[in-house]
């Protein structure tokens, strides 16, 4: 017969094992957080997208307020450089749209605001010298020629914040 075989354990325990599991929860705690902060990036660039949709529609809507304003009552329009009409800076002079007050009612014209913006959007009209058109881009002999008038639209759209600006502009001509 064999003499029965001890197994002895050492006395003193090495421990890796709550090591290793201490490091892959860390691990997973890390990644767990890089994903949060990822998640919420996206969730913060996504809305400042629509924000900035939101004040491009906005200013739209105030470049067809000014058209239609220009399109409805061109003859009755005083550009006396006040109430969002304006004439056209000396060439030395920085544009309008740089200058006004964007916030002063009687600097611009208001359009109806659209749902969810902070302050309705507002736009100004710039009248421009007049210019000889003749239908066709050209100054050939014999075309007939018409005076055209010509006005730049500049229009201002807040967003849901009111660091969310956008700057339309356009040149209508009647």
């Amino acid at each position: 017969m064999h003499a029965p075989v001890m197994i002895t354990c050492p006395q003193r325990q090495q421990g890796i094992t709550l090591v290793m599991v201490l490091l892959v929860l860390s691990l997973m705690t890390v990644l767990g957080l890089l994903g949060i902060n990822v998640s919420s990036l996206q969730e913060r660039m996504t809305h400042n997208t629509q924000d900035r949709g939101l004040a491009f529609n906005a200013a739209e809507a105030g470049l067809r307020m000014c058209e239609t304003t220009i399109r409805v009552n061109a003859a009755a329009l005083v550009f006396g450089n006040a109430h969002g009409l304006y004439t056209v800076p000396a060439p030395s002079d920085p544009p309008r749209w740089r200058t006004v007050n964007w916030d002063d009612a009687d600097a611009t014209i208001a359009a109806p605001a659209p749902v969810g913006v902070v302050t309705p959007p507002r736009c100004l009209i710039e009248q421009l010298p007049v210019t000889l058109d003749d239908g066709n881009d050209s100054l050939a002999a014999g075309r007939p020629v018409s005076a055209e008038a010509q006005y730049r639209i500049t229009a201002r759209g807040v967003g849901s914040r009111a660091e969310t600006v956008v700057f339309l502009q356009t040149v209508y001509r009647r």
